[in-house]
């Protein structure tokens, strides 16, 4: 269980509340596990938990129109797992409520997302779909988000990730029978220089007709100084359309 205190200023709330239990063996060739509660989607870089940035993934916090769902927010359903998600072929797939956290909107049947990976060596190509419905002042948005991802020594000293996304909305909830297609993606580059010194740089952008085209890179440097804490500074640069420049400090504690 995962529990906010404070979140962006605000009384934070439950992020993961949930279990798991393994269906076959412990020395089986293929590991089966099925998991219950409220957790983060699978996707090839998770949103949050190894996110070293203050700086969110657009493509994971991007909605469509009057479509409330993203892939930030964890989901309350079950996941079905076979495979090892750290080498060799993994599958998973998960149903769950049609809601979104703190979306005001009502429930609309089931959400059903498949993911798939296959890891060999410090190489890792993943396919993710997710679709649903949520409902619309023009009415039900019928949608589905479909993306791609490459990863390179994700726990070595040189990393790479990047992550495309495609998805399609029936309506994007203004005009009647009006569909339409959003797009996304980003791509990020880390070294670590020694034990506590490192630095990296991510580039990315979305484009969907309500938002229109929106894209940002940022660079930083990150230093532990203990085992469970972490100083980072980082420049947000944002292009919509002006250039900005953000800078973010911060200090965090973990354990």
């Amino acid at each position: 269980m995962e529990q906010y205190a404070v979140d962006g200023g605000l009384p934070g709330l439950t992020r993961d509340a949930w279990a798991i239990d393994r269906l076959n063996p412990w020395d089986a060739k293929i590991p089966l596990y099925v998991q219950a509660g409220s957790f983060t989607l699978p996707l090839p870089v998770d949103p949050e938990t190894f996110r070293d940035s203050y700086q969110n993934y657009t493509i994971y916090t991007q909605t469509v129109g009057t479509n409330s769902f993203n892939f930030f927010d964890p989901k309350i359903g079950a996941r079905f797992s076979a495979g090892d998600p750290l080498r060799g072929f993994n599958a998973q797939l998960f149903a769950g409520q049609g809601h979104d956290r703190e979306s005001g909107l009502p429930s609309d049947g089931v959400d059903f997302m498949g993911y798939a990976q296959e890891a060999v060596g410090p190489f890792a190509l993943s396919a993710y779909r997710y679709q649903g419905a949520r409902p619309s002042p023009v009415g039900t948005d019928n949608f589905s988000r479909t993306g791609y991802g490459f990863t390179y020594d994700q726990w070595g000293r040189f990393s790479s990730e990047t992550v495309l996304q495609q998805g399609w909305d029936s309506t994007c909830g203004v005009f009647r029978n009006a569909g339409c297609a959003s797009s996304g993606g980003f791509t990020q580059l880390r070294y670590q220089f020694d034990k506590k010194l490192y630095a990296s740089a991510r580039y990315e952008g979305t484009n969907d007709p309500t938002n229109g085209f929106t894209r940002d890179g940022l660079v930083m440097l990150g230093y532990g100084p203990g085992e469970n804490s972490r100083i980072t500074i980082e420049d947000v640069i944002a292009h919509t359309p002006k250039t900005t420049h953000t800078m973010n400090l911060q200090f965090s504690v973990a354990y």
